[in-house]
């Protein structure tokens, strides 16, 4: 009988097309369409900036000008649902401020009430204020106590903050998202990419055997075919300088300088001042320079004192009233014998 052997025979395997967007070249918050078989970044609603750098609007208060502040990674009024009924808000530093309305009385955060008729003396130690920024007083025995507001840390009789302002206020292993210390890495880095944070920002390395643009995508080494001399590189691309900082190519070497307006040494160049605590207690934060912040807030016949960096006024001895509108003589009392 004779012997037969049979082999399975193997079907061709087809390419799989190349997806440009798979995966994506365009960064973090951004998005990639394929147009005429080509990838096409552009930033997610809501972020600013080109690919790979989209951005949102902001991420601290110091982003927004000095009546808006940062509210969902955007620059918004804080004013509305702030107060109560019959008070008015002001914005004062990104925060905002309640007062009655004038001939109104009571909590400006709850509700302000006409006064009665009857001269019934009502002292209530909230009114003014004794509290710092974002902090509230509650009444209690008729003392009044201030309290932080929620996800608000500090003392409250002289102002309080959030977890952070400004990458300084964290870890050198953190940086400052949305008033938190939190990671800066996931994210950041393309495929084949590691991340490593250094005094707060991340950095993107390709992986040992890749090379490439590690915020964008790493691919492998290709092998060597013939040794031809490689092309001089620049040393200042990409910056080793750090944040508000600039670098300039000397002899082959990269030389790093502060940028106009910033102090300090790359790659720790910073402005004169981000929040208010870099300022001298007298001074406070406006745009990113340290001034009196007291100039025009006060009404007429009243002082404005700065405690704690904030502007604070008061009506004058023998004065009364509001000292953001107006204060007036206090009326003599006259007595029948």
């Amino acid at each position: 009988m004779g012997l037969f052997l049979f082999f399975p025979v193997e079907e061709p395997v087809e390419a799989t097309p190349e997806v440009p967007c798979q995966p994506s070249p365009c960064g973090p918050n951004a998005e990639c369409r394929p147009i005429n078989n080509q990838a096409s970044c552009s930033c997610l609603v809501g972020f600013v900036g080109s690919p790979p750098n989209c951005r949102p609007e902001c991420l601290t208060n110091s982003e927004c000008a000095s009546h808006l502040a940062c509210i969902n990674q955007k620059c918004r009024d804080p004013c509305p649902g702030t107060c109560g009924q019959n008070a008015e808000c002001r914005v004062v530093s990104h925060s905002p401020r309640c007062f009655c309305i004038q001939g109104y009385v009571g909590d400006p955060f709850t509700a302000c009430q006409l006064p009665l008729a009857t001269p019934v003396e009502d002292i209530n130690p909230c009114v003014p204020s004794p509290c710092g920024a974002n902090a509230i007083c509650r009444e209690q025995n008729g003392a009044g106590s201030c309290t932080c507001l929620q996800e608000y840390i500090g003392n409250p009789y002289e102002g309080c903050r959030p977890e952070c302002s400004i990458n300084s206020d964290c870890p050198s292993n953190k940086a400052c998202i949305r008033n938190k210390c939190q990671d800066p890495c996931p994210g950041t880095c393309g495929q084949n990419a590691d991340c490593q944070v250094v005094n707060h920002l991340p950095s993107c390395t390709c992986r040992p055997g890749y090379t490439g643009d590690p915020f964008r995508y790493c691919s492998i080494i290709p092998a060597v075919i013939q040794s031809d001399p490689l092309p001089p590189q620049n040393p200042c691309s990409p910056s080793p300088c750090g944040p508000n900082s600039q670098c300039r190519e000397i002899n082959g070497q990269a030389v790093c300088s502060c940028l106009p307006t910033y102090t300090g040494s790359p790659p720790a160049c910073r402005p004169e001042c981000t929040v208010s605590s870099e300022c001298s207690l007298d001074k406070a934060c406006v745009n990113q320079k340290c001034v009196n912040p007291c100039p025009g807030p006060c009404a007429p016949n009243a002082r404005c004192n700065v405690r704690n960096h904030s502007p604070i006024c008061s009506c004058l001895n023998g004065y009364t009233g509001d000292p953001f509108s107006r204060c007036f003589p206090i009326p003599r009392k006259y007595f029948r014998f």
